[in-house]
């Protein structure tokens, strides 16, 4: 399970781009609904989240994003990262799949370099030498995954849900992918009233006397 340092310097980070996030990922699915929608409803599923990747990279990185950094090989399945210096935090932006990975968190396949993202193998290491207060990141980034989802596939004007969480294990298929945080995304820059822990069992709120639920969902 994440420390509250850990977990706090993660929310603190994030929030003061959510709501740029919230309204950039709104914008990039409404274009590429306009660019792909037709040929995903005709079965080419893939192309909204790929095409999507790309129409977020594009705003991004023409925006004020608040000491973050527009990353990742566009020629690698439109891959995107975002990384804080500042905080050696690095965000992978990915699309939840919950019709096909219980809990929606893809695993990592057996892509070695994704293995050991997903593992967060220098999580310790990272942990230690972030929170020590001497304001030197570690050489590693901390690898958490920024994942959005839509509330429905089928009427893209109920909106999405936006969250970052951090994956303790690779995963196998057909098993949900075990998270030991959460923070939940909105349009407020309210990252830490939506921050979770995640346990071996169950999922436990952070601030337990704020909104519960499913969490926040954009509109599109």
């Amino acid at each position: 399970m994440a420390s509250d340092d850990l977990a706090k310097l993660v929310a603190g980070a994030v929030a003061p781009i959510s709501p740029l996030l919230f309204q950039d990922v709104s914008d990039a699915l409404t274009n590429a609904e306009q660019r792909v929608g037709d040929l995903v409803r005709s079965g080419a599923v893939h192309l909204r989240a790929l095409t999507m990747r790309e129409e977020l990279r594009a705003m991004l990185a023409d925006q004020d994003l608040q000491g973050w950094a527009v990353g990742g090989n566009p020629g690698k399945m439109g891959e995107l990262y975002l990384k804080h210096p500042e905080t050696g935090i690095l965000l992978r932006v990915l699309k939840e799949r919950r019709k096909t990975y219980p809990g929606g968190i893809p695993v990592a396949g057996a892509n070695r370099a994704r293995r050991a993202y997903w593992s967060r193998a220098n999580a310790p290491q990272w942990i230690q030498g972030a929170l020590t207060g001497h304001g030197m990141p570690p050489a590693e980034p901390l690898g958490l995954l920024l994942v959005w989802d839509l509330v429905s596939a089928r009427d893209l004007e109920q909106g999405f849900t936006l969250r970052v969480v951090r994956t303790a294990e690779p995963g196998d298929f057909g098993s949900r992918v075990r998270l030991d945080l959460s923070v939940e995304l909105d349009a407020t820059a309210s990252a830490w009233t939506h921050l979770q822990f995640l346990g071996d069992d169950e999922m436990e709120d952070f601030f337990p006397d704020e909104e519960t639920g499913t969490g926040q969902q954009g509109a599109m």
